[in-house]
């Protein structure tokens, strides 16, 4: 076949790539008892003022479930709180707590730090064109 050298080479990188990127770029969540999922939603909530779930799932681009498990540990764990809209009962706010504050600080700190250390080592334009290619992938091969 045609693109069998690339189907080998797919092959032999699936799984180290997920599960080397999951477990380097999860590393400053571990000692609180997180995933960069949920360093993801806390930016995410911190970015806007009147977050609502529906609104935060269509920034991270994805579904309300995922947003909501990931929400039951922050909301376990005092990071995040919700509030009630005065304007509509039925919807609630999702605001950081102080600690979830702090602790998104630290996060931002030291997520900063580790993908400067990998731009270092790969270069910048090389990790420019991967994450290009992910974009590229995610839209061609996109599952509707």
């Amino acid at each position: 076949m045609e693109n069998d050298d690339l189907i080998s080479d797919y092959e032999n990188v699936y799984f180290y790539v997920g599960q080397f990127l999951s477990q380097y770029i999860s590393q400053p969540d571990r000692p609180h008892g997180l995933s960069y999922g949920h360093f993801l939603v806390l930016k995410g909530i911190a970015a806007d003022e009147n977050c609502l779930m529906t609104n935060l799932a269509t920034r991270l681009e994805t579904s309300q479930s995922t947003v909501v498990s990931e929400l039951k540990r922050l909301l376990k764990l005092g990071l995040v709180r919700q509030v009630e809209n005065l304007a509509d009962r039925r919807q609630k706010f999702l605001q950081l707590t102080d600690e979830g504050v702090t602790v998104l600080a630290e996060l931002e700190a030291e997520h900063a730090h580790l993908f400067d250390h990998m731009v270092e080592q790969v270069g910048y334009e090389e990790a420019k064109q991967f994450i290009q290619t992910i974009k590229k992938a995610r839209t061609v091969l996109a599952v509707s």
